[in-house]
């Protein structure tokens, strides 16, 4: 693999000569991202879905087996597993009901970070938490697990590209989760609804330098001034995140790109512009195949060969107080932002006039209604949710702890998904959607 000599000089400048070594001789050994007899070769990895796996019948727990057999356990997820080779996900029948989720393990990371914030109370409940870069999914699925609806704990999981955003919808609706509401809005949108949210993950859009094994052909498109745009990209991104973000609410920010002007530069500016804490971790879950790095406190790299998976960077911070912002300075910034990009600057980076107007929630009382669905529906537990209809033959079930939150979200934002979709009622007849839990 030829690596550009500007990324070269980059890894050897952000890490410790021992450790660049290390991770320059590792992307130089793929040359097949299939050669499983490369001293570093690309790990594939599932997360699977317990809801699911408990409910299977005889034949397709014999099917798991079989997929399962000689399978490694990854260290800091409950469910997550290395296969012995990647399956072909075309044709297997329990990806297709959604009883596992193909994933890259360094990003079940997440998983662990969660499950540590639990033990130190900083996972409380009625928890609103906001995705914002979500597709494809895979984060939004692990906090979902985590998440507690008869707590009234909610994940908005929101995806502007039209497209990433129905493959988002496919993904969490195979996985048969009730607590997820999926967004289509940028995310200057977020910035009115001033600190609304506990928690605000941002998967960052990124120069992709952790994942130049497993997609070799994305190495052409790199440039020190793709890494300058996306960490511009990624500081816009933040800025709306910062200003959604409760006081005291933590940001899980991570990339999968190596460099320190995505990453690590990043995080001293959330320090120094937003009173960002960094929150450091005890105990990380490494053992003899997998050492994740610690550049500076709280800035955790899962690299390969240090980890099984590919690259991801990823911090913890919790927001200590209210913005004040700088407008001006804001301004200058984003005429720079604008100049950078060769765009048009917009004057209104808060407008939201392309989004269509919110539909009108109809909770039904109608026991004809209910009752046609109740039957079209019997394995759901009726009694938590309440039905509601949208832009008048539309149908949903808005489970009742978040009945509130849900009104909120559809009056600020444009919603692709609802937390349970269940289809129409066209000329006195249902037309279902999907089963759900079936």
């Amino acid at each position: 693999m030829i690596l550009p000599t500007d990324f070269i000089n980059n890894i050897k400048r952000d890490y410790k000569p021992l450790d660049a070594e290390k991770i320059l001789e590792s992307y130089q050994s793929i040359e097949n991202k299939s050669d499983q007899s490369s001293k570093y070769p690309i790990r594939h990895s599932i997360r699977l879905n317990q809801k699911k796996v408990s409910k299977l019948d005889n034949e397709q727990k014999s099917l798991l087996d079989d997929l399962l057999i000689d399978s490694e356990s990854i260290p800091w997820s409950k469910n997550g597993h290395y296969l012995k080779e990647r399956p072909d996900y075309s044709t297997e029948p329990l990806y297709k009901l959604g009883v596992y989720y193909p994933q890259e393990s360094s990003s079940m990371i997440l998983e662990w970070f969660f499950r540590e914030l639990q033990k130190n109370l900083l996972f409380k409940k009625e928890l609103k938490i906001l995705d914002l870069c979500s597709a494809p999914g895979g984060k939004s699925l692990i906090l979902a697990d985590l998440l507690e609806l008869e707590s009234g704990d909610c994940l908005i999981s929101n995806e502007i590209n039209p497209h990433r955003n129905k493959n988002l919808r496919e993904v969490v609706s195979n996985w048969e989760t009730n607590n997820i509401i999926i967004t289509k809005n940028k995310p200057t949108s977020f910035e009115k609804m001033n600190e609304f949210f506990d928690y605000v993950i941002i998967d960052a859009p990124c120069s992709g330098e952790g994942m130049f094994r497993k997609n070799p052909e994305t190495i052409a498109e790199w440039s020190l001034k793709n890494v300058e745009i996306n960490a511009r990209r990624q500081r816009e991104i933040l800025h709306s995140a910062a200003c959604t973000l409760s006081v005291s609410g933590i940001l899980v920010y991570s990339t999968c790109t190596l460099n320190k002007q995505e990453n690590e530069e990043i995080v001293e500016w959330l320090e120094s512009n937003y009173d960002m804490e960094v929150i450091e971790f005890k105990n990380l879950p490494n053992d003899q195949t997998h050492q994740i790095i610690e550049t500076k406190k709280g800035c955790y790299h899962l690299i390969n060969p240090f980890v099984q998976g590919e690259g991801l960077f990823v911090v913890i911070m919790q927001k200590k107080s209210s913005l004040k912002i700088d407008h001006k300075k804001r301004q200058e910034e984003n005429q720079i932002w604008a100049k950078l990009k060769g765009r048009k600057l917009n004057n209104n980076p808060k407008s939201t006039s392309w989004q269509k107007e919110a539909p009108i929630i109809h909770y039904e009382n109608n026991q004809q209604i209910i009752h046609a669905w109740q039957a079209e529906y019997p394995n759901l537990e009726w009694s938590v949710y309440n039905l509601a209809r949208l832009d008048e033959i539309d149908y949903i079930l808005i489970p009742k702890t978040l009945k509130s939150l849900y009104e909120i979200i559809n009056d600020n934002l444009s919603i692709t998904r609802s937390p349970v979709e269940l289809g129409t009622l066209y000329r006195r007849d249902i037309k279902t959607l999907k089963k759900f839990l079936a």
